[in-house]
Order: C-alpha cells, then sequence, then structure tokens
C-alpha cells in the first residue's frame, strides 16, 4: 500500500518528480487535499507561523513535528 505525495516548494525538485510527487502552485491549494502535513524548511522569519491555526483549520489535518535545518 502506498500513499500519494502532494508537495509545494519555491523550487520543485527535478529528483522528487523522478519519484513520483506532484507539486502543485500554493500552499491554500495543497492543504485541502491533505491528510497529513510536514514541514521541511528551515526556521527562519519567513517561514516562522508558516502553518497557522487558519490554514490547520482548511482540513482536518494531522500536524507532524515541523522538521528544522
Amino acid at each position: 500500500m502506498g500513499c500519494k505525495v502532494l508537495a509545494y516548494d519555491l523550487y520543485p525538485s527535478d529528483e522528487a518528480i523522478a519519484m513520483g510527487v506532484e507539486y502543485v502552485d500554493t500552499i491554500e491549494e495543497l492543504l485541502p487535499l491533505c491528510h497529513i502535513v510536514t514541514l521541511h524548511c528551515p526556521l527562519n522569519e519567513s517561514t516562522t507561523h508558516l502553518m497557522d491555526e487558519r490554514r490547520l483549520r482548511v482540513r482536518s489535518i494531522i500536524p507532524l513535528d515541523p522538521v528544522c535545518s
């Protein structure tokens, strides 16, 4: 059993696309399609509060601990 992997990134990865990842244009487009969301981004001014309450309420999303580098 597999899962569909969707992603939003300013710079989509050709390697991820080759593995079957489907990119969307905006976070707002992504969230209604997701059940589980993980963040893989540096924690800085532009990413602080990236996933706020408004975005989490779009759907019953299971928030997981962010992966910050």
